[in-house]
């Protein structure tokens, strides 16, 4: 049925023209209201319109760390240093790359304090004792102070006073000191005589040590020509290759004790024992096993005591025969923290530092049975 529109009032309205038309103030009114309703819907629209085309923001670019990876830094560190030991290279490979699979293979600028201790913790936590994680830690600190030397690395060490042993601790914890009866059990033994003829290797190992005080990495590696004779004909020992600068060093050796054997009719070329390095171990590994079970089979059993406690013996009889403080350092390859003596003072002679050790040498030799015969 049509509906009869006469009887209505008409509004009109024309947005594209701008025209507002009304028939009386009631018209006017509905008017209002309609157009009201008119511009909200144009606004929602628009709004609507408006965040739909919005595009939708790129994520932030991920900003990587410049610089090297730590076992891009490792392989820089033994380039230019190509005559670090075999035994060397392995501990900082092993230690470096336990440490940055425990990362995540890290830039080297990207690493935290905090990481280090976390290091430390899982270190503690697969068995390592606080002397190798301390140990493996001064790797870590060792690899970021050449990193920083060479602006590899652009942040203060993270590992640097990070051991768990301080000083002292390390100290109080470190190898015993042989006493004078444990080694006339050691050198007066039937094990020892029978080295002395199926093992001179061994048995030679452990009279220079005692006599000489050194390091079994020096003693294993000796060749003929180390054995030198000074102006005034006196014997000693020329260590060449050494752990620190210090332990580069002459040492006065008794010609009645090692002339016969190592002297300047020995026919021995090149190295004077059998011992080879191994990866890992060194040369001097198979003598220290031995030397502990030559310890075992005469009952020298006291905690701590390895074949380095000889060096330790040698250093304390020293002090107690009155050997002065500075020739003993001199003697033993130990640093002397002294400027009057690092800046103003040449290398001690041989001659002067055989006045001074040469009577403690003989006591150590004719306490222990070693024989010594006449020059």
């Amino acid at each position: 049925m049509a509906i009869d529109s006469s009887g209505f009032n008409k509004y009109k309205i024309n947005l594209n023209e701008g025209i507002l038309e009304s028939d009386g103030p009631e018209d006017h009114a509905n008017m209002m209201v309609a157009l009201q309703t008119l511009l909200t819907k144009v606004q929602n629209e628009g709004i609507a319109h408006k965040e739909k085309s919005k595009p939708t923001p790129e994520p932030a670019p991920v900003v990587e760390q410049q610089g090297l990876k730590i076992l891009q830094v490792l392989d820089q560190m033994f380039l230019l240093n190509d005559k670090q030991k075999p035994a060397t290279v392995l501990a900082y490979k092993t230690a470096i790359t336990e440490f940055s699979k425990f990362l995540g293979n890290p830039n080297i600028n990207s690493v935290l304090e905090s990481d280090i201790a976390r290091f430390q913790v899982h270190l503690r936590t697969n068995g390592n004792s606080t002397r190798t994680v301390d140990n493996k830690v001064s790797v870590v600190r060792a690899l970021f102070n050449f990193a920083i030397r060479l602006h590899y690395c652009f942040i203060p060490n993270p590992a640097a006073n990070k051991n768990i042993v301080n000083k002292k601790e390390h100290e109080k914890n470190g190898y015993a000191i042989f006493e004078l009866p444990e080694m006339k059990l050691i050198f007066n033994s039937d094990f020892m005589k029978t080295a002395m003829v199926k093992d001179p290797d061994y048995y030679w190992c452990l009279v220079l040590a005692v006599i000489t005080g050194c390091r079994i990495s020096e003693i294993t590696s000796l060749t003929k020509d180390q054995f030198q004779y000074d102006h005034l004909d006196n014997m000693f020992l020329k260590i060449r290759d050494s752990k620190t600068v210090a332990g580069k060093r002459e040492i006065p050796i008794p010609r009645e004790i090692f002339e016969n054997r190592f002297g300047a009719n020995c026919t021995i070329k090149g190295k004077l024992f059998k011992y080879e390095d191994r990866l890992g171990k060194g040369s001097g590994n198979a003598v220290s096993q031995k030397f502990k079970r030559h310890m075992k089979v005469v009952g020298v059993d006291r905690p701590k005591l390895v074949f380095h406690s000889i060096r330790k013996f040698v250093n304390d009889t020293f002090f107690n025969l009155d050997v002065p403080l500075e020739p003993r350092c001199y003697f033993m390859g130990h640093e002397i923290d002294n400027v009057n003596v690092e800046k103003y003072r040449n290398t001690v002679t041989v001659a002067t530092l055989k006045e001074k050790v040469s009577v403690a040498q003989i006591t150590i030799a004719r306490e222990l049975s070693i024989p010594l015969f006449s020059s």
